[in-house]
């Protein structure tokens, strides 16, 4: 075991290196490497958290407590910044809760009847929704709109969708979309890597990037490799059609989506927490 982080892989004389300095010969590798927020073309200041990866939102936390009564922005209308937007409307630490998203809506991939529910959550909650607002740059005490206007704030958090880590496109393994990766889970033209979880970009069709993916495909990777040891064929990840997400909106809230079915409530909540219990106790 070696805690560190990877550096550089030479897939010719097939070793990674960690940022350590740590020498690792390998026949096969596998990366599971996560993602992190997406800044497109937006500066974003060292001191704005980050929804991925999850470590930075430790310091969240922290923040708040130093801003008593903080005027927070959440810049991204997705699913995360939803809920994120919706968690801190009840926080005692927080006093406002901006959201802001270059799209006309909120919410684009979620069903419309779940989508119009969020808005009057939020709209009941105090929440400031602002769509169509581009912004050029994010930082810790504010941000600046494409149109040249400043929204100050005491925390800024960049939940603007996800992309495959920088070092994916440094290696030349891929770009923003991720590690290509056929049904195997290997590279088209290495079959000695495979990636999975959020840093792949799964060949067949786009997944999109839930934790469930990176989950399931953990015991195909597995099959995979003791397929090679025996020189069996080798399986292949096949993704459910819907998977289902649910959202903790706070105040003992949820919101439960698979495919266009939804459903809103205390119940959706209970069952996420039973759902992430459960697999935690299965590694425990």
């Amino acid at each position: 075991l070696v805690e560190d982080t990877l550096a550089d892989l030479d897939r010719t004389a097939h070793a990674a290196t960690s940022t350590g300095g740590t020498h690792l010969p390998y026949d096969v590798v596998s990366l599971n490497i996560g993602s992190v927020a997406a800044t497109h073309d937006l500066v974003v200041a060292d001191d704005v958290v980050r929804v991925k990866p999850l470590a930075e939102l430790g310091a969240l936390a922290h923040l708040l407590e130093e801003h008593p009564r903080a005027t927070v922005t959440v810049v991204g209308g997705g699913a995360t910044g939803l809920e994120l937007a919706a968690h801190l409307s009840v926080l005692p630490a927080v006093e406002r809760v901006r959201l802001v998203e270059g799209g006309e809506a909120v919410g684009a991939d979620l069903p419309a009847g779940a989508r119009r529910r969020l808005r009057r959550l939020l709209a009941r909650r105090g929440v400031e929704v602002h769509c169509g607002m581009s912004v050029r740059e994010l930082a810790g005490d504010g941000v600046l709109l494409a149109d040249g206007r400043r929204l100050d704030h005491d925390v800024g958090l960049l939940a603007t969708g996800l992309v495959a880590p920088p070092l994916v496109a440094a290696l030349g393994l891929g770009g923003a979309d991720g590690v290509p990766v056929t049904a195997t889970l290997q590279h088209p033209d290495d079959p000695d890597l495979y990636a999975v979880g959020d840093c792949a970009h799964f060949l067949p069709h786009p997944l999109p990037r839930i934790g469930v993916h990176g989950v399931r495909q953990g015991p195909v990777l597995l099959a995979s490799l003791v397929s090679r040891a025996r020189g069996d064929d080798l399986p292949t990840y096949e993704p459910q059609r819907h998977a289902l997400a649910v959202l903790d909106l706070g105040d003992g809230l949820g919101l439960a989506v698979r495919g266009r079915w939804w459903w809103q409530g205390r119940a959706a909540l209970v069952l996420k927490r039973w759902i992430d219990r459960r697999w935690l106790r299965a590694y425990r």
